[in-house]
């Protein structure tokens, strides 16, 4: 650090940069002025006098002077001991502040807004005083031992020990945090509540301000945002939290797991390809690998084995390259496992990259397997902006090296002979396991065999999974009759099939390896004796996109079973037919399928690793999966009805039991639909009826349609009910806003916010005059606005009273009731599973645990809430309404007979009104806190305060516009003067007359609304998060800090923020045009979503619950048609949304998120009307065309 050095001569002169033996200093605390009147690092190296002449070089003498006083030469002073021009010491000094304020004999707080000479009561100076609403200078009060406070004047007020009550008071940290006990004994959420009403100049100071009192450290990026640095801080927290001191680096590491890494049994190191690996992944900077060569040359086997080991000491991401969507879908898995449910998982490569770049740096790896396919884009996902990304990719497309410019790049190539030989023995060989290329298996061999295995593995073109597969067929304990090497030589090579010949896939590939599947697999698919079970299991396997879908699968038939265990119902019924399917996956014959088929080869399985219910990782190779769809198409396929149909129970039995949503269940959904868009016509003929296979789409494509309605607006006549409750809080809130803010110095607020919205305007300039084209009109025209100048500056120094305006006694009623019932609504709803689960992973407090199980029950946890909220804001209806509900809500002994058929919450919001709610809160919420806003505004002097300071504003703003447009100032403001020296009207004080009345004035309820709204949703939602904590501290009581990091890593999912709509979101749902007593009539779709919901539940019951029924054509048929009339009644809003005056790009994205989500359903209804094929399938076709012609052809006004 370095520090400035007080001569006896008086001078102050800057020492170089201490490393080691800092001396004794003192540390100023204080708050910046303007940053043309600071002593900068700049100031003092260049001209220390002409410093002087600045107003902060009398923070600076002072603090020289007290420090002599005391004894001190040395001391430090942030505005000019810290080169910010350099990014490097920067974030240095960031990090380190904590520390120096600690470390220091002396810290002196210099109050520049507090004189002895104005004869202030200290405690009311104090009281007010900007010191303690910033938000770095809660650490500078905290980390000293020793905090003196001083007027402007130099005059001592008292220290940290004589005014401890009164700091207590101001800034809410407790006594003993201010008398020095460890921080880590107060909780995070404590810590977190000390700067919750502080603000930073810079939106990201207010996360990297709090890193010293969390002893962490992390990279500055100015830039990211506020969330974005909070949700970074945040995992810095855990990791510390979680941290041992003798832990190694792989256990440092957070859990970056994949069942696809495992070691496999009888494996042959290729030392040449792991020493390969090994040396390409220690290059500094991009590393690009690629492995290409044929299908079964062993590309996939030597990354495994390669990752398996490297995971130790890296995180390692396995990523299937089968398909797009399969990428997809792994990156979106792994997002959950490192970065959170922070964001939508429809984009996990910005998240992922900057955890991956930040986490572990230079110490990851992510793992293509298999990008064979074409048509892939692979380029998005190399993380090219990283500028230390690692990839590795198997392929058989050489080409591929050229087109991502890979830096290593390997041919796989055939086993030579010796090698080729040591495969083959090692997997004839029943005592052998795994070995490096080169090692010679101990067997005694005639001469004979020795030649007849040469012969083999030159016949098998040193193939490495061909040869394993035909080892694994002649090792004497094999299944397979007994035949040795010499007799499989003579064995008849007429294998060749026509298919096989035509497929490019294996145009490269001899006949003989077509004989040694053949040779090997024959007696599995014979299929006799206990080989009809693996045969069956093959084939099964097969039809199965990737090994989770298959192992996903295998769950839901034994739950099925399980559930069924007394009767599997009428030998009519689909699910008699689907479990008789089926059979071999009961636990007896399915273990012993399993182990025949890995036996030979023919999968890879890794017991040790398997999922839940004792569900092992099964992998079947893409060139044997390939071949068995090829020559065996028909038993592959067969069984796309049954997984339909089990598909469908998962849904139903999610949906059902736990009332919560079925999104665990999208990769198979997504299978489905894709083997679907292949070849709708697969379920022709299938055991399983169209009528009932179709339910599933119907499902999706109405969880799609639910997703658009929490973006659609409320109606009058739902928030007319609300209208005495709007009423009254609406005096609360005006009452609040009198009490909160009758203290409020207007002239301080508007002064710290001309001074903000200078830097947010000439950092906005700067930004948009790169354009040459840019113009002094633009300014006014565009970038005030785009940019958010005015809201941005107006929340850094809004007065922090503000958040306790919206606390009256109404919402804190609201806020008890979210809390009860998000408790009991967990305890009662929330599977047993997930509660179970707890007890073993909070004592380890690993956040990889915690995002696997947030992972998992997340969409669980947020459907509970919603219901929670339906519940609670139902029960603010007006007199007559609650008076209704009172009569014809079920008791507490019937109702759950009563909503047997609804998702709990359902039958609540059905009988309430036909739109959510929750919304309609939201929006009275809105209106309440802006006419409350308005009314107090009519009271108090701000705005004409404001009106006074116009000048003021205009002439910081024109300032920041010229340094904005730096050279190119002259040219635009035309070599005029400013404003304040012109003494006649310029362009730019003529455009500031038109811009200010609306901009600053005429904005200012909107502004002070959406700070004390935002503070409200905020409140309401850590009132949600209250209920989650207590529901599962009954079952952690000992382990609270666990309990409060799963709560954050719960309710950062955007699913449960967008509950609790923000300003903005909120007026996506508060109609543009229509007043409260307008007579619109009230919308529908929500009432109609829930009856077709339960329309298609009602089906479905009677498929999976009943069993002594089926769903029949005609309730199949009118369960797609309640949806596709939900479909257009939903699109009839959204237009109508669309089409209201005034709409914007930011108003108008309600909509347009509703209608993202409009594609995906309509994908599911064309499929279900495909398989029904029915003769109205065609008409709804035609009708979904004509609405999405109509979505697409819709745009913006430019007017």
């Amino acid at each position: 650090m370095r520090l400035l050095h007080h001569k006896t001569c008086g001078n102050i002169s800057l020492t170089d940069d201490i490393i080691q033996g800092i001396p004794a200093y003192a540390i100023l605390s204080h708050t910046w002025g303007r940053d043309d009147e600071e002593v900068t690092f700049k100031d003092i190296q260049d001209d220390p006098e002409q410093a002087k002449s600045k107003a902060g070089y009398r923070k600076i003498e002072f603090c020289g002077k007290q420090a002599a006083s005391d004894g001190l030469e040395y001391f430090w002073v942030d505005t000019c001991c810290i080169d910010k021009s350099n990014n490097a010491e920067l974030a240095e000094a960031i990090n380190s502040m904590f520390r120096w304020y600690r470390n220091a004999e002396k810290c002196y707080v210099y109050l520049a807004d507090i004189s002895m000479s104005s004869h202030d009561d200290i405690d009311q100076a104090l009281q007010r005083s900007r010191w303690f609403t910033r938000g770095w200078t809660l650490q500078e009060l905290i980390a000293p031992h020793s905090v003196e406070f001083f007027s402007s004047d130099g005059k001592r007020l008292g220290d940290k020990s004589s005014l401890e009550q009164q700091l207590f008071n101001i800034t809410g940290v407790p006594l003993a945090a201010l008398r020095g006990d460890p921080l880590d004994s107060f909780s995070v959420e404590q810590r977190i509540a000390w700067a919750e009403k502080r603000t930073t100049k810079k939106e990201e100071d207010k996360a990297y301000s709090l890193l010293g009192i969390f002893n962490v450290f992390m990279s500055p990026i100015y830039g990211e945002g506020t969330e974005h640095a909070f949700y970074r801080l945040n995992e810095e927290i855990k990791k510390r939290a979680k941290a041992s001191a003798d832990r190694s680096l792989s256990e440092g590491l957070p859990m970056v797991r994949s069942d696809s890494i495992f070691l496999q049994e009888r494996l042959l190191v290729r030392a040449n390809v792991q020493s390969f690996l090994t040396e390409a992944v220690r290059c500094s900077g991009q590393v690009r690998v690629i492995l290409h060569g044929l299908p079964g040359i062993g590309k996939s086997t030597m990354a495994r084995s390669f990752a398996y080991n490297a995971q130790k000491t890296m995180a390692i991401l396995w990523i299937p390259g089968s398909s797009e969507a399969a990428i997809k879908q792994a990156f979106e898995q792994y997002a959950r496992q490192i970065c959170g449910n922070d964001q939508q998982y429809s984009e996990p490569m910005p998240l992922i990259a900057r955890q991956l770049s930040e986490r572990f740096p230079g110490q990851w790896l992510v793992v293509f397997d298999g990008l064979d396919a074409p048509l892939i884009n692979i380029q998005q996902y190399l993380f090219a902006d990283l500028g230390e990304s690692k990839i590795l990719i198997t392929t058989r497309n050489k080409d591929l090296a050229s087109y991502i410019k890979a830096t290593h790049v390997l041919p796989m190539n055939p086993l030579n002979e010796q090698i080729g030989q040591d495969l083959l023995n090692v997997y004839m060989n029943t005592d052998s396991s795994s070995l490096t290329a080169g090692q010679a298996v101990q067997e005694e061999q005639t001469p004979q065999e020795t030649d007849a295995r040469r012969r083999i593995v030159k016949e098998l073109g040193g193939l490495p999974l061909a040869i394993a597969i035909v080892g694994a067929a002649l090792r004497k304990e094999s299944d397979i009759p007994s035949i040795n090497s010499q007799a499989y030589l003579a064995w008849a090579d007429e294998v060749k099939d026509i298919l096989l010949e035509q497929d490019p896939v294996f145009s490269d590939y001899s006949s003989s390896v077509w004989k040694a599947f053949q040779f090997a697999f024959q007696g599995i698919l014979q299929g006799t004796g206990i080989n009809q079970y693996a045969a069956l299991m093959a084939h099964f396997a097969a039809s199965c996109e990737n090994a989770s879908n298959l192992a996903e699968y295998i769950r839901l038939y034994h739950k099925f079973r399980t559930r069924n265990t007394a009767s599997t119902g009428s030998p009519a019924t689909s699910g008699h037919s689907v479990t008789g399917q089926l059979r071999f996956l009961e636990i007896g014959f399915f273990e012993l399928a399993i182990k025949a088929l890995a036996a030979v080869n023919m999968v890879t399985v890794n017991w040790k690793e398997g999922g839940p219910n004792g569900v092992p990782y099964i992998e079947m190779h893409s060139l044997v999966k390939r071949w068995l769809c090829n020559t065996n198409h028909d038993k592959v396929f067969t069984y796309a009805s049954s997984k339909m149909w089990l598909l469908g129970f998962g849904m139903y039995d999610q949906l059902n039991g736990s009332r919560v949503g079925a999104s665990r269940f999208e990769p198979l959904l997504k299978e489905a639909l894709e083997t679907l868009i292949k070849n709708h016509r697969m379920l022709d003929g299938s055991q399983v009826p169209a009528s009932e296979a179709i339910f599933p789409l119907l499902l999706d494509a109405q969880n799609e349609l639910s997703k658009s309605i929490d973006f659609l607006p409320t109606g009058s006549a739902h928030r007319s009910r609300l209208h005495q409750f709007s009423r009254e809080l609406e005096s609360k809130i005006t009452n609040s806003y009198d009490a909160n803010l009758k203290y409020i110095d207007w002239n301080s607020v508007f002064q710290n916010w001309a001074r903000e919205l200078g830097e947010q305007v000439e950092y906005a300039v700067a930004s948009d005059a790169k354009n040459d084209d840019y113009m002094l009109k633009d300014f006014f025209l565009d970038t005030l606005d785009s940019h958010g100048c005015i809201p941005i500056a107006f929340d850094i120094v809004a007065p922090y009273e503000l958040h306790d305006v919206g606390q009256t006694y109404t919402i804190e009623e609201i806020k008890a009731d979210i809390t009860a019932r998000t408790e009991s609504l967990l305890v009662e709803h929330l599977a047993q599973e997930a509660f179970g689960q707890l007890p073993a992973i909070a004592p380890s407090q690993s956040s990889a645990f915690i995002r696997t199980w947030s992972e998992r029950w997340g969409e669980d946890v947020t459907e509970i809430i919603r219901n929670c909220l339906a519940e609670v804001f139902v029960e603010l209806q007006s007199a007559a309404d609650t008076q209704r509900l009172a009569t014809e809500l079920p008791s507490p002994s019937n109702s759950a007979a009563v909503i047997e058929h609804q998702s709990f919450g359902d039958y609540l919001r059905s009988m309430s009104s036909s739109s959510d709610p929750k919304n309609a809160f939201f929006v009275v919420l809105r209106r309440t806190v802006k006419a409350a806003t308005e009314n107090f505004l009519n009271s108090c002097p701000a705005i004409e305060i404001l009106n006074e300071r116009k000048d003021t504003f205009r002439d910081i703003c024109e300032r920041a516009v010229v340094k904005g447009f730096s050279d190119r100032a002259a040219d635009a403001f035309r070599s005029q003067q400013l404003s304040a020296e012109a003494g006649t009207d310029t362009v730019f004080s003529m455009l500031w007359e038109f811009a200010w009345p609306g901009r600053f004035p005429g904005n200012l309820d909107d502004l002070i609304a959406a700070k004390t709204f935002n503070a409200v949703s905020d409140d309401l939602k850590d009132a949600a998060k209250q209920g989650f904590r207590n529901a599962f501290e009954n079952y952690l009581y000992d382990s609270p800090s666990f309990v409060e990091n799963l709560a954050y890593e719960v309710f950062s999912a955007s699913a449960i923020r967008n509950m609790f709509p923000n300003w903005i979101l909120s007026g996506w749902i508060d109609p543009l045009s229509d007043g409260e007593d307008s007579d619109d009539e009230e919308p529908t779709y929500s009432n109609l979503m829930h009856e077709s919901k339960q329309q298609t539940m009602s089906a479905m019951k009677r498929i999976y619950d009943d069993r002594a029924n089926v769903a029949d054509e005609c309730t199949a048929v009118q369960a797609l048609k309640s949806t596709f009339h939900c479909r257009k009644v939903i699109h009839n809003e959204v237009m109508e949304r669309l089409n209201q005056p005034g709409l914007t790009d930011r108003t108008g994205m309600g909509p347009f998120f509703a209608k993202m989500h409009f594609e995906d359903c309509d994908k599911s209804l064309r499929l279900a009307c495909s398989v029904l094929q029915h003769a109205a399938s065609e008409d709804f076709v035609e009708s979904l065309d004509h609405l999405i012609h109509v979505e697409n052809a819709w745009k913006f006004s430019k007017a």
